[in-house]
């Protein structure tokens, strides 16, 4: 039958008596015979349909079998309540038809066609659509699906042909531009739109995206039995959920409620029986897991980072799928009692899984009280739970990703950085006893890029109080890429540790080692002898902070290939540092982009004015930001030499000794001058021209709040600047400044005189 009306519509419409036999054809001849009125009504909808085969077909098996003549009445309404369809276009009458099939169907068929719509651009699709419904949960069963695929071919919206399955083009079309479209979204995005309500969530709703939004509530038992990702995070008044929240949600996959203020969890987390990524991020106000949390079973990814829960209960040792791990623990477990269940943190159930994870982090908060022996007897209960995890995760061979709090370098001589089992390739190890994150005290902006730096360079170690060189350090320090040490009590010189054990370093941050007076040595030997071969040859960033003894960066010859890669230097509140760059040294800085120099009182110039050997007057090609900042003693930038060449910002504040630029006739271009008004008017120049070449870069710096803005836009951000030139400052040939100087000789020593 189907291949007779195939054929029949193909036909020329010159036979008007053939709209009428297809429909009585469709319909069921003797049904239409069997009424007078359904006779009449029937030639109506006939006409209405203007020789539009297709259209007479759908509407036949639209009325298919259908006594009830108020659906007739209805149909004939629908399509007779318009203007005529010849004036309009062919297309209006099969939205109208259309409009009367689409109208019988229920919801889950209405998706089922939107999907053959929009997964079916043209042609033939080999098999049934009934796995692909089934697998986007349009429908549960195969028969379900199965008896929506039959009714669907029977209303002759769908085509079978040879093995595969079509839907005419015309038919497809209209459905798209009228009907599917305004089905309710299976995706919800509505994140960062500042709602305090949420949206009205579909039955067959698969994604909702309701972030950065101000929602205090959710509903309390949405059915969402599509749903696969959720993401609520970043809703700072969402404080609870109630209990039946996630009772009908069970094929979700993915749950963010990272940064909200809720307190515990709802009962129904147990009925998230397909849940893979699990996200509590930054949520400070969860203190406890529920036992149900172990109900997770198909669970990979669970983040608690930034929370500070007391214990993690016997039950997530059943999360048998998990494969990432991150958790902050507040550390007042055993102190306050809290655990009733076991006298650890981390009970042994739960060190039962470690040996499958791939990535694990454990953070514990360092603030507070509960360090201190004094105070709390029990300060020493996380060395017994860091023995037991590192044990635990001695058998394991998947770890790739360990990050963990050390409270004594003993621990740390437990961990094998090269073993048969144990060999992951990143890390992140805070080692020492301490009472407050040193990182909160650093400069604006400084916080935010020390952790890009953390995630950047992957192998992390934080050395926290610590005294002379344990073994241990040394050898983490052949392995890693970034190293954070803070108060150190006897270390003088960097050095002490051994140059061949720095070689790896990418990234250095130091703060309050007041003992410390120079970070290379470079008269240094080593233990193990050698040539002289380049010292720090890898490292990228150095960045020292609070250095009461600090007198230089670096002593002593100074190897071919030393220090490189670097490309930003960071000194802040050094009061003591008279040296940073001497001419020998700046001959190895090709790669360095940034300076940043802060409250150094004794620092009268960048680049000590000593005789040396160079061979150009050139140096640090490649710089681009340069920040001065209370530096009361600066005269010169860098005397005679020339610093960069094309340099983005120079960042001037509170040095009011600096009058001038500089005092070479090779000078570099600056497209952005930031500095105090008064400082600028009284600079003193080499030539009038270069004046009038740098005036338009110049903004002016007006307020405390200036400074801070700039120095987190311009300076610690790791964007490029969005600088432009100014006018003049195309030319980049050493001595342009020179050559347009000389033209204009005679009008600059008139203006002088």
């Amino acid at each position: 039958m189907m291949m007779r009306i195939a054929n029949v519509l193909i036909r020329k419409e010159e036979d008007h008596q053939l709209p009428w036999d297809i429909f009585c054809e469709n319909v069921v001849r003797s049904l239409v015979d069997s009424s007078s009125a359904l006779k009449q009504m029937a030639i109506q909808l006939v006409k209405e349909c203007h020789c539009h085969l297709l259209a007479v077909v759908l509407l036949a098996r639209a009325l298919k079998d259908v006594t009830d003549i108020s659906v007739w009445e209805l149909a004939l309404q629908k399509l007779s309540s318009h203007s005529s369809a010849m004036e309009e276009g062919s297309s209006q009458v099969m939205k109208r038809v259309l409009g009367v099939v689409w109208y019988q169907k229920d919801l889950k068929t209405k998706y089922c066609i939107q999907h053959c719509t929009s997964r079916w651009k043209e042609g033939l699709v080999e098999g049934s659509p009934v796995s692909e419904w089934i697998s986007s949960n349009f429908v549960q069963t195969e028969a379900e699906g199965k008896g929506i695929f039959e009714d669907l071919i029977s209303s002759f919206l769908l085509e079978n042909k040879d093995r595969g399955v079509f839907m005419r083009t015309e038919t497809k079309v209209v459905l798209d531009e009228y009907f599917t479209s305004s089905l309710p979204s299976i995706y919800i995005r509505q994140g960062g739109l500042g709602l305090i309500k949420t949206p009205t969530i579909g039955e067959y709703t698969k994604e909702i995206e309701l972030h950065d939004n101000k929602l205090s509530e959710l509903p309390e038992n949405p059915k969402c039995l599509a749903l696969r990702k959720l993401r609520l995070q970043n809703n700072c008044d969402l404080m609870d959920i109630p209990q039946l929240f996630f009772e009908d949600m069970p094929l979700l996959v993915y749950l963010d409620l990272s940064h909200t203020s809720i307190k515990y969890l709802p009962r129904s987390i147990s009925r998230l029986v397909s849940l893979q990524t699990f996200y509590l991020r930054g949520c400070k106000l969860l203190k406890k897991l529920p036992h149900h949390i172990g109900a997770l079973q198909k669970l990979e990814d669970f983040d608690l980072e930034g929370t500070e829960v007391i214990y993690l209960p016997r039950e997530i040792g059943k999360l048998i799928s998990l494969r990432r791990f991150k958790v902050s623990l507040c550390g007042h477990a055993n102190y306050c009692g809290e655990t009733k269940q076991t006298d650890s943190a981390i009970p042994k159930e739960v060190l039962s899984i470690f040996c499958q994870l791939e990535e694990l982090s454990i953070d514990v908060s360092p603030d507070g009280e509960w360090w201190d022996d004094d105070v709390n007897p029990a300060s020493h209960w996380w060395d017994a739970d860091v023995k037991a995890i590192l044990n635990a995760l001695s058998s394991s061979n998947k770890l790739r990703i360990l990050e963990l709090y050390l409270p004594s370098v003993e621990l740390l001589q437990q961990v094998r950085f090269e073993s048969e089992n144990l060999e992951f390739p990143y890390f992140r190890l805070i080692v020492g006893r301490h009472q407050q994150r040193i990182i909160c005290r650093l400069p604006n902006g400084v916080e935010k890029r020390f952790k890009t730096w953390v995630k950047k360079y992957m192998k992390c170690l934080q050395y926290i109080n610590g005294e002379h060189m344990p073994g241990g350090i040394t050898e983490a320090l052949k392995h890693a890429s970034l190293l954070f040490m803070d108060r150190h009590w006897t270390i003088k010189v960097l050095s002490e540790f051994g140059h061949e054990n720095l070689d790896n370093l990418q990234c250095c941050l130091l703060v309050e080692c007041n003992e410390l007076q120079t970070i290379v040595g470079g008269d240094y030997e080593c233990p193990s002898g050698g040539d002289r071969k380049p010292i720090l040859p890898l490292l990228c960033h150095l960045s020292i902070y609070y250095m009461k003894n600090l007198e230089s960066i670096w002593q002593g010859s100074i190897p071919n290939g030393s220090l490189f890669n670097l490309r930003s230097l960071t000194l802040h509140t050094c009061p003591r540092l008279t040296t940073i760059f001497t001419p020998d040294m700046l001959v190895n800085l090709h790669c360095l982009e940034e300076l940043i120099v802060e409250d150094c009182p004794k620092i009268r110039s960048i680049v000590t004015q000593e005789h040396a050997h160079v061979e150009s007057d050139r140096f640090l090609e490649h710089l681009r930001k340069i920040a001065l900042l209370d530096l009361p003693q600066l005269v010169t930038i860098s005397g005679p030499l020339c610093l960069g060449k094309k340099v983005d910002i120079l960042f001037i504040y509170n040095c009011p000794m600096l009058e001038s630029l500089g005092n070479t006739k090779i000078s570099p271009n600056y497209y952005k001058i930031v500095g105090e008004k008064e400082w600028w008017e009284s600079l003193k120049w080499h030539n009038s021209k270069w004046r009038r070449m740098t005036q338009p870069a110049y903004e002016e710096l007006r307020t405390v709040e200036d400074v801070m803005d700039h120095l987190a836009k311009d300076i610690y951000s790791d964007q490029p600047c969005a600088t432009k030139r100014y006018p003049d400052s195309e030319s980049s040939d050493e001595d342009s400044v020179d050559e347009l100087a000389d033209e204009d000789f005679g009008d600059e020593l008139a203006e002088d005189l």
